[in-house]
């Protein structure tokens, strides 16, 4: 299974590179420079492509995790990890028998007393930031024992291949945002303000803003399948 996934996180990375370069194939500077760059030998042409898409696909997930994962924890989960909003009851996130289930899951199989589980249960919490900070911080500690559980026992793989597809898709949002860019200061530059050279670059950003979309239904259902594992496998 770590061989399974260690390919699936290749993958990951490697597919916001190649975007990346496809992308830039757009604008006619750096097409230039990647012609410049082949050698018309197929072989030493393909590992340089493939070590070239895998750094880029590298520092793009960097990237990415530092500017579009703040960008939905901001819009969508309240400034933090939807793993860390789970559990509160008053967030609402899953459905309160699922919740209570889960909860006794963690008592019984990772030791959390129901004491320490009480601060999930607060009432009006948002407004109360302490309570909500230890409440968050609980819910994290959670999700990290179960995702730690299941990983070592080689259970939910339906779940952390959700994780990794989470993680490709955010690279992959942010690839098509940066080509958007590339390509539009470009044409501004170079060509003018005529609304034919516009075109390119506006698919490029409803690329980015589809897969921002993606990249945070695949984290929701990483979290809520690695979860709704409990009741399948003990």
């Amino acid at each position: 299974m770590q061989d399974k996934f260690s390919y699936y996180d290749f993958i990951a990375n490697i597919i916001p590179g190649i975007l990346i370069l496809w992308g830039l194939n757009f604008a006619s500077m750096t097409s230039r420079l990647l012609q410049k760059a082949t050698t018309n030998n197929i072989a030493t042409d393909t590992l340089t492509f493939i070590v070239l898409a895998y750094i880029l696909g590298l520092a793009i997930q960097f990237l990415a995790k530092n500017s579009i994962e703040i960008l939905l924890k901001h819009i969508f989960w309240k400034d933090t990890f939807f793993s860390e909003l789970y559990l509160i009851k008053e967030a609402n996130l899953c459905f309160e028998s699922t919740r209570e289930k889960i909860l006794e899951y963690a008592t019984n199989k990772f030791g959390y007393s129901k004491k320490q589980l009480n601060v999930l249960n607060t009432k009006n919490i948002f407004a109360n930031k302490t309570k909500l900070n230890l409440a968050m911080g609980l819910s994290q500690q959670i999700y990290r024992s179960l995702d730690a559980y299941t990983s070592d026992n080689s259970l939910a793989q339906k779940a952390h291949l959700q994780n990794i597809k989470y993680s490709m898709f955010r690279g992959i949002s942010l690839a098509f945002f940066v080509l958007s860019i590339i390509i539009l200061l470009e044409n501004i530059v170079g060509l003018g303000l005529a609304m034919k050279y516009f075109i390119l670059p506006c698919i490029f950003f409803i690329g980015f803003l589809l897969f921002f979309i993606i990249t945070k239904q695949r984290g929701e259902l990483y979290i809520k399948g690695l979860f709704n594992t409990i009741f399948y496998k003990d």
